[in-house]
């Protein structure tokens, strides 16, 4: 167990750009930072969170126009590609690393004992939950593990990101011990925000591409070693 949660921490390393801005303003300066995957998509950290501005308020995917990138609209969105491009991070570098990370947040599930640890680790240190037995943990194990309802299309349980970062919202919202419902659908929620900031990234990597092939053939950015706009 020890192991699993050594090795998912170094997994969970990355090194991401961290952007100050958004889509619709003017980009400042960009730093690197090496960061939890959990760290890393906390609010206005991650690149794609200054994306929410630009979010369908119904159906939730971004709304951000595409660049088009014929030779007749080069010169017309010069600008808007420099600004995408300033923008949005190195694809190889940063999105697909970052693509990883998520994809693997939804769909890896933590071992069953990590999961019965992080549960009596959170029900430790709650100082409501002094009668409430050791059987909250275990039936909510319980459920994640062997109840097919909850799954969604998913393995078994959920991964050590979901977890953490429903802990984490537990201790900054309730006051109490969540009842299983609830843990749950909190748990789904998470695990859901991973699967939507993987369709974000994949926006994103078409928009930078696209700005990318316009500044290449405008000869304002480098052409990567052995790929060619056509």
């Amino acid at each position: 167990m020890l192991a699993y949660v050594s090795e998912a921490n170094k997994r969970a390393f990355v090194s991401v750009q961290v952007f100050k801005g958004g889509l619709g303003g003017a980009p400042m300066t960009s730093w690197s930072l090496r960061i939890p995957l959990v760290r890393a998509t906390a609010a206005r950290r991650p690149t794609i969170a200054s994306c929410d501005k630009h979010r369908h308020a119904r159906l939730g995917h971004l709304t951000v126009e595409p660049l088009k990138t014929c030779k007749a609209k080069w010169a017309e969105n010069r600008d808007k590609a420099r600004f995408y491009y300033d923008l949005i991070p190195d694809q190889d570098e940063v999105l697909d690393k970052a693509m990883t990370l998520y994809e693997a947040a939804e769909h890896e599930s933590a071992p069953q004992d990590w999961l019965q640890l992080a549960l009596d680790l959170m029900l430790a240190s709650t100082p409501n939950a002094k009668g409430v037995t050791e059987h909250y943990a275990a039936a909510l194990v319980d459920s994640m593990m062997d109840d097919p309802e909850i799954w969604q299309g998913h393995k078994p349980g959920f991964s050590a990101p979901v977890i953490v970062r429903t802990l984490r919202e537990v201790r900054r919202a309730s006051a109490f011990v969540p009842a299983h419902a609830e843990f749950i659908s909190l748990c789904q929620k998470h695990r859901q925000q991973f699967n939507r900031w993987q369709l974000d990234l994949t926006t994103l990597h078409n928009i930078r591409d696209a700005a990318e092939n316009i500044l290449i053939n405008l000869g304002e950015v480098a052409e990567p070693d052995g790929e060619y706009p056509f």
